[in-house]
């Protein structure tokens, strides 16, 4: 078939390893080999007259074949494991319902009745006492103006929990009305409160601040619970709801919602149980 080419075949004519090599010499520096290289994929046939006087292979993932290499290879690649399915609705539900209270126990021990606030706890410094009274009487107002007693009673719940708990937090650099802001935003986000009306604006206006309730809010928030790992499901009724692990935070209102969803949950694993 080669019978008419030159004897001996052309200089340039390789037929080993050394071809990227020859190319640097003849058309300037070849790109490096990947580290990825698979073998030399590609060939380049050159062709004279019809007649083959030059051939030589390089990888092909650094020329403008690779979306071609790649193309061919889709098909031989093994088909990627299926996704597992995701856990049943209850589960989902009972999960969600573990991170707003602070795990499956305190769920199963949830009343629909919330307690009601405790009187001054003793042993605490007067300092403690003084400011706590102060953000009382702060969070009581904006009850007042904005929620109901229910509300109110879960933000004396938080008050007196900081004042036993973290009662640096109370007693800080943070100004009274700075806390009572973040016990609003806590309350108000976990228990789904700030709706046209009572915005967190309004809460703002009301104590004087000027910055976010967040930025106190959110450290009061780890205060509630910072060990429980929280996790962000979106399932169910009030799925908006801050979750802090603690069931302290949670209206009378809000708690009666979550035993119905806990025990319609706890229903559904016992029936696909049995």
């Amino acid at each position: 078939m080669y019978d008419d080419w030159p004897d001996p075949p052309p200089e340039r004519w390789r037929d080993d390893e050394t071809e990227p090599t020859r190319r640097a010499e003849v058309g300037g520096l070849a790109p490096p080999r990947p580290a990825f290289e698979r073998g030399d994929r590609l060939t380049h046939l050159v062709l004279v007259d019809g007649r083959l006087v030059d051939a030589w292979t390089e990888p092909v993932e650094l020329t403008p074949w690779a979306g071609v290499a790649e193309a061919l290879d889709r098909p031989r690649r093994p088909a990627p494991d299926p996704a597992p399915p995701p856990p049943p609705r209850h589960a989902q539900v009972l999960a969600w319902l573990d991170d707003l209270v602070g795990g499956r126990e305190a769920l199963l021990a949830l009343t629909p009745e919330a307690p009601a606030p405790g009187e001054a706890p003793l042993g605490v410094p007067s300092g403690v006492l003084e400011r706590r009274a102060v953000v009382r009487d702060l969070v009581s107002a904006v009850a007042e103006r904005c929620f109901d007693a229910d509300v109110e009673a879960a933000l004396h719940r938080v008050v007196d929990h900081l004042c036993t708990d973290d009662p640096l937090l109370l007693t800080g650099s943070r100004t009274a009305a700075q806390v009572a802001g973040g016990v609003c935003w806590v309350v108000g986000r976990a228990n789904g409160l700030f709706v046209p009306g009572a915005t967190q604006a309004v809460v703002r206006e009301l104590l004087g601040l000027r910055g976010q309730l967040s930025s106190t809010g959110q450290v009061v928030q780890r205060s509630l619970g910072p060990r429980w790992p929280w996790r962000h499901h979106h399932v169910g009724v009030g799925s908006d709801l801050l979750a802090t692990g603690w069931a302290g935070v949670l209206t009378t209102s809000t708690r009666r919602q979550l035993v119905r969803a806990r025990d319609r949950a706890l229903a559904e694993a016992a029936g696909d149980a049995a």
